[in-house]
């Protein structure tokens, strides 16, 4: 049986998993019910219904958006989790451009009910207006 520290672990590695792989009822089982998540300075996203809304929104700029995850790491072993990675976005077009993310999680009863994205999307936004 798996510790609470490497299940908390495992739990965001399978977040990643199902956002990459659109799997929306593997994203669904491992968010809380009054989720928080504040993705770069836009405003919080608050509660599963509109976490899970906006998880069905692909930018349509975008053939792709893929998380390569660096590290995750559990400090004291309590119910945050951070990860660093690298996030590849693909435009429709082939051209790939990757920009570095740091993601901060925070648990209650084993499901994410906190979730902070630090990113700089600049030059993916960037790439996809230079195309218009």
């Amino acid at each position: 049986m798996p510790s609470p520290t490497s299940s908390l672990r495992q739990a965001v590695r399978a977040y990643f998993v199902g956002i990459d792989d659109n799997d929306l009822d593997a994203v669904d089982a491992l968010v809380h019910q009054d989720i928080v998540m504040i993705f770069a300075n836009a405003e919080p996203s608050i509660g599963k219904r509109i976490f899970m809304a906006n998880a069905k929104v692909r930018n349509p700029a975008f053939a792709q958006i893929r998380h390569d995850l660096i590290e995750v790491w559990q400090p004291d072993d309590g119910a945050v989790v951070i990860v660093t990675m690298t996030v590849t976005y693909e435009r429709l077009d082939g051209f790939v451009v990757a920009v570095p993310c740091c993601g901060i999680f925070e648990f209650d009863g084993g499901q994410i009910r906190r979730y902070r994205v630090f990113i700089d999307r600049a030059p993916a936004v960037a790439a996809t207006a230079a195309q218009a």
